[in-house]
Order: structure tokens, then C-alpha cells, then sequence
């Protein structure tokens, strides 16, 4: 199959094509209705995950010995020239087009060397949405409770994502509306399309619904509340569960996944669950040693300066940085000193360092 074609873009061409063929559409039309069995068979072949699997196991005789015994088809001989997937090219290839003129030779391409992957009928989960969201430091570093809107795909609530005008038909009376029978060959037994409503569930007119144009599905603007747990960075995933698409033929939504951005901190730099930060020394505490304060994220906190300090020392305050969370412990939070030098002197703090430099060697005031 193309790489490109979805299986939601796979089924949507399905549908197109039974109901173009649909005996209800051609009363008494003996080449639509046969062309209507056709599409049928061939989209059971298709979303039959047991007869994809056989048929790439046991190649093309077998898989035919099974998929057409007892159907009323001939056997394909492929002694002949017979293509595989020439069945499919010539049902939904250029012979048949939906509205607008559109091509479901790209849906239905030709794979060759093997049987068709990536196609599944039935109850399907919808796909996961992602959506990047950003945070302030301290909103990262405790959790928060956050409201954002979220443009996403829905159910249509008129078709209850059937794609279909209800009003114009009802549902199947052989498969009870599901779209889907139990097909027995031999001693197993199998789900399979409904022969009679070709999959879509409903008997009579078959249009598509006007309120989401066949689609199933429509885009609603959404307000959605989440919980950001303690602890996260920037880069970091947070699960939603059930937000994402909505399913398929009854199969449940997909997962939205927030990609959490985290907006930098204008004294904290992160990395990991450690903090790091600048702080500055005044010149007589770096000299002869003190304590200076420091902001941390709980509080202030008083840092021991021993005599001697350097600018650009780096000294630790355990258990300071990001807080435990879960299985991780506590981080620590790194403190850079920077000694400030006076820019300006009184005559009399001028006379005194003129003193000291007669006290210490330079090499030792460097």
C-alpha cells in the first residue's frame, strides 16, 4: 500500500465507493450491483487481518483457496498472468473515482511482494494529538493547575461519527447496524464486511451527513483543564488521557500529549534536579570570611563565606534545588561567588588599603 494513504484515508475511500455503487442508488442496475459485490469483497480481503497474514504466509493460491471458496467467484488463475493486485487497481483504481474527481489509486496502491499492511477494520483508536505548552519556572518546579483552549477533531454530534445522514436511512437489518457479520469457512468463524450495507451500517439512501460532510468528524474549540505534576523540565511529556482524536467505528479517542516549555528564570539556571545561581560577596566577607544570604526556592538561607573566598568559587546548599518528587531525591542548589570590588573609597578606606598593601604580598592580595 502507498506509505502515504491512512487507514482513515483508506476507509473514507471505501465508503465513497459502495455508496456510489450501491444497489439502492442503481435500482435494478445488475453492473452496480456486481461492481457493489466486488468492492465489498475486496474490502474484506483488505480489513481481515487473518487473511493478510495468511496471505503473506502461504502466498496467492492460498489465500484465493480461501477468500473466494464458496462465494460464487471464480478462482483467479494465476498460471495466467493473474495479478493480485490488479483486483484491487481495477476496483479502485482509475475507473473509480468519488466526488470531485478524486483518485483512490493511492489509497488502494499496488504493494507488490506481499500482502497489504496498515489496514484494520473495525473498532479503531483515534490518533494522538500533540500540543506545546508553556510554563513559568516555578509552575515547572511545584506543579500547577493550568486552562488552555485546544483546536481538535470531535465526533460529529449529529452522525455520532458515522459520516452518514441518519435521517435518510436505517440501519442495516443483516448486521444490526455494526457494519460487520460472523463468516464461517470451515470449523472457524471470522468477522467480515456486511455484504448487504458493504460496511456502512445503514440500509436505504446512503448521503452523507451535512453537518460534517461525510467526514465523521468535526473541529470544535475545546477548554481543557490539566494537572502539571511537581518536578517537570522543559522538554517533558504530559499524558492526557482520552483527548486526543476521537476513535473509529466506536474504538476509543487517542491520547493528547502536552510538550511542556518551560520560560527561563531570571536567577535560577536548571540542570536536572540541581539549581544553580550567582551570588555576590562583598569584598571584607571574601577576605576574612562571614555569611552572606541567599534566595532560594524555599526561602532564604544563610551561606557560610570561609576567609579567602575566591570569585567564580562555587560552594553547595544540599537540598536546596529542585524538590523530591516521586522517586527522586531533593536537588542542590549551586552558589558562584562574585566579590565585589568598591568603586568608590573614602580617603580614610583609602588610606586603609594603602596600609594593607604594605601588609600583604602580592602575590597573596592577587
Amino acid at each position: 500500500m502507498s506509505k502515504d494513504a491512512s487507514e482513515d484515508e483508506i476507509k473514507k475511500a471505501y465508503r465513497k465507493l459502495a455508496r456510489k455503487y450501491h444497489p439502492d442508488v442503481h435500482p435494478g442496475d445488475q453492473e452496480a450491483e456486481e461492481k457493489f459485490k466486488q468492492i465489498s469483497e475486496a474490502y474484506d480481503i483488505l480489513g481481515h487481518k487473518e487473511k493478510r497474514e495468511e496471505y503473506d504466509r502461504l502466498g496467492k493460491q492460498a489465500f484465493y483457496d480461501q477468500a473466494f471458496g464458496g462465494t460464487g467467484y471464480e478462482r483467479p488463475d494465476f498460471d495466467h498472468g493473474f495479478n493480485f493486485e490488479d483486483l484491487f487497481g481495477d476496483l479502485f483504481g482509475a475507473r473509480a473515482q468519488g466526488a470531485g474527481g478524486q483518485d483512490y489509486t493511492a489509497f488502494f496502491g499496488r504493494g507488490g511482494g506481499g500482502g497489504f499492511q496498515g489496514f484494520q477494520a473495525g473498532p479503531r483508536r483515534g490518533g494522538d494529538l500533540a500540543y506545546q505548552l508553556t510554563i513559568g519556572f516555578r509552575e515547572a518546579v511545584f506543579g500547577t493547575e493550568t486552562i488552555f483552549e485546544l483546536e481538535r477533531p470531535s465526533a460529529c454530534n449529529v452522525c455520532g461519527g458515522q459520516g452518514v445522514d441518519l435521517s435518510a436511512s436505517k440501519p442495516c437489518s443483516a448486521c444490526q447496524g455494526t457494519g460487520r457479520t460472523v463468516k464461517t469457512q470451515g470449523q472457524k468463524q471470522f468477522m467480515t464486511t456486511c455484504q448487504t450495507c458493504g460496511g456502512s451500517g445503514r440500509q436505504g439512501p446512503v448521503r452523507p451527513c451535512a453537518a460534517c460532510g461525510g467526514q465523521g468528524q468535526t473541529v470544535v474549540r475545546e477548554k481543557i483543564k490539566a494537572r502539571i505534576p511537581a518536578g517537570v523540565d522543559d522538554g517533558s511529556r504530559v499524558r492526557l488521557a482520552g483527548k486526543g482524536q476521537p476513535g473509529l467505528e466506536g474504538g476509543p479517542p487517542g491520547d493528547l500529549f502536552l510538550e511542556i516549555q518551560v520560560r527561563p528564570d531570571p536567577i535560577f539556571n536548571r540542570q536536572g534536579h540541581d539549581l544553580y545561581r550567582d551570588v555576590p560577596v562583598g569584598l571584607l566577607d571574601a577576605v576574612l570570611g562571614g555569611k552572606v544570604e541567599v534566595d532560594t526556592l524555599s526561602g532564604r538561607a544563610a551561606l557560610k563565606i570561609a576567609p579567602g573566598t575566591q570569585s567564580g568559587q562555587k560552594l553547595r546548599l544540599k537540598g536546596q534545588g529542585i524538590p523530591a518528587s516521586g522517586n527522586k531525591p531533593a536537588g542542590d542548589l549551586y552558589v558562584t561567588t562574585r566579590v565585589l570590588i568598591p568603586r568608590e573609597l573614602s580617603p580614610e578606606a583609602k588610606e586603609a588599603f594603602e596600609k594593607l598593601r604594605t601588609m600583604v604580598p602580592d602575590h597573596e592580595a592577587a
